[in-house]
């Protein structure tokens, strides 16, 4: 079975979790029924989505837009999808959704961490491939890079107690891991335009019945262009005198978000369930 989802080329690890997860949590799957791909953590569900592929397993994946949601016919086999807004652009019943892909983690074993940071601040990828001076901010919360190896972004996100996060797989992890979060959009609504990035947060936020709207939203200069990197440089002063003051604001103002103990609890157990009808009808 092959994975099918986004690989950036800077590295993210809300994507990159495909290649480290689903072989730990289904090993062996990928030498068997070569026909079929496993469409997993993303927001990647589109009319082109492994177009190749005789069969689409889709496990906690969720849509970009409504209207270039895929046709739902025999070829698919939908396990779970992300939220409401996924389920209701496929045509799928409300069973369908538990939440993000990303839940499967619950279903592996985790060392205890050591909280070492008051405050961790989890940017888009896109804000720090565009603006790396992000990450030598230091004005009281640690930065975490969100191209870091899967193992380490989590683990980093462990050791905080309190997470300020632009990405979303920055919340999800988290929430998993009973940490609370405060959202904040500054770049990503423009890269990703406003209603892919806006429809994501809604679709998870729905999910775990938590408040997935921004505490701060602003807008940054975009760079992304062949000559941005020179532009970024006279802009390095205000990460250091605004953006920086901004997150240390409202890491200390803002009402942080948690999902309710009981809720995450069944998620993770119809979770459980679907992996391991997933394993009985594949392995």
């Amino acid at each position: 079975m092959r994975l099918y989802y986004y690989k950036s080329p800077h590295g993210n690890f809300g994507d990159d979790l495909n290649e480290w997860l689903w072989p730990r949590l289904l090993p062996g799957l990928e030498a068997k029924h070569d026909e079929t791909t496993l469409i997993g953590i993303g927001s990647i569900l589109g009319k082109n989505s492994a177009p190749e592929a005789k069969r689409r397993v889709v496990m906690g994946t969720g849509i970009r837009r409504p209207k270039a949601a895929p046709i739902i016919d025999g070829s698919w086999d939908i396990r779970f999808v992300r939220g409401p807004i996924t389920a209701s652009a496929l045509g799928v019943g409300s069973e369908k959704v538990i939440t993000d892909g990303a839940i499967c983690l619950s279903l592996l074993s985790w060392p205890q961490v050591e909280k070492i940071h008051e405050v961790g601040f989890v940017p888009h990828y896109h804000f720090v491939t565009d603006y790396p001076a992000v990450l030598s901010l230091n004005q009281g919360f640690r930065v975490i890079d969100p191209r870091l190896p899967v193992e380490e972004a989590i683990h980093s996100i462990r050791q905080c107690k309190r997470i300020v996060t632009e990405s979303l797989h920055g919340a999800i992890i988290a929430d998993l891991f009973r940490i609370p979060w405060t959202r904040v959009s500054l770049y990503s609504w423009q890269t990703e335009s406003v209603d892919v990035s806006s429809l994501k947060w809604l679709d998870w936020s729905l999910s775990m019945k938590v408040d997935g709207f921004p505490s701060v939203t602003s807008a940054l200069p975009v760079i992304r262009r062949p000559l941005g990197r020179l532009r970024a440089v006279p802009f390095r002063w205000r990460l250091e005198s605004t953006l920086g003051r901004l997150i240390s604001k409202k890491a200390s103002a803002v009402e942080y978000s948690l999902s309710d103990e009981k809720l995450l609890s069944e998620k993770i157990e119809a979770t459980h369930a679907t992996v391991e009808e997933l394993k009985r009808d594949y392995l």
